[in-house]
C-alpha cells in the first residue's frame, strides 16, 4: 500500500462516476485497460488518501480491496467489482471504518462486521437501558435529519 501521509484528500475526480457507469455497461478488461488512468487517479488513488486520513485521525491500518473479482466459482463470469471499497481496521477495536465508491455514489459507515456473544449482549442491553437507549434514539434521529441513512 502507498503511503499517502503527506497526500490529502481532496475529493474523488469529476470522471469517476461515469467510469463507474461505463464499466456497468461493459464490465471486460478492454475497458479496464483503457479507462485504467481514469479508476488509478480518480478513484483509486482518492479513496486511498482518504482512508489514509482517517487512519492518521482515528489509528489503524488501511486496506484497499483490488478490483478483481473471484470468478472461478460464480455464474457471472464479470472480471471487476462495480465498486471500489477500502476500510480502516482500528489496532486497539474489532469495530472499523469502511468507505465505497460506485455508479450509485459514495458510501461510508463504521460498525462491526460480527460482534463476539459478549460484545453483542452488551450491545443489547446499552440500546434497552432506560439510560443510554433514549441517548442513542436522539443520536440517530439528528444523523437522519442530517440525511444520514442509520443501518
Amino acid at each position: 500500500m502507498t503511503d499517502h501521509s503527506a497526500e490529502t484528500f481532496t475529493g474523488f475526480g469529476t470522471k469517476a462516476i461515469d467510469w463507474f457507469r461505463g464499466l456497468v455497461r461493459d464490465n471486460s478488461k478492454a475497458y479496464f485497460d483503457a479507462n485504467r488512468e481514469i479508476w488509478e487517479s480518480e478513484i483509486r488513488d482518492p479513496l486511498e488518501a482518504l482512508l489514509e486520513e482517517a487512519a492518521t485521525h482515528f489509528g489503524g491500518d488501511v486496506k484497499l480491496f483490488r478490483p478483481n473479482r473471484d470468478v472461478r466459482f460464480s455464474k457471472d463470469k464479470s472480471p471487476y467489482k462495480s465498486s471500489t471499497y477500502g476500510v480502516v481496521r482500528p489496532e486497539t477495536s474489532a469495530a472499523g471504518l469502511f468507505a465505497s465508491i460506485s455508479a450509485d455514489g459514495f458510501y461510508a459507515g463504521t460498525g462491526y462486521y460480527r460482534m463476539a456473544t459478549d460484545q453483542l449482549e452488551r450491545f443489547r442491553d446499552a440500546v434497552a437501558s432506560e439510560s443510554s437507549g433514549p441517548v442513542l434514539v436522539t443520536i440517530v434521529q439528528k444523523a437522519r435529519e442530517s440525511d444520514l441513512v442509520i443501518e
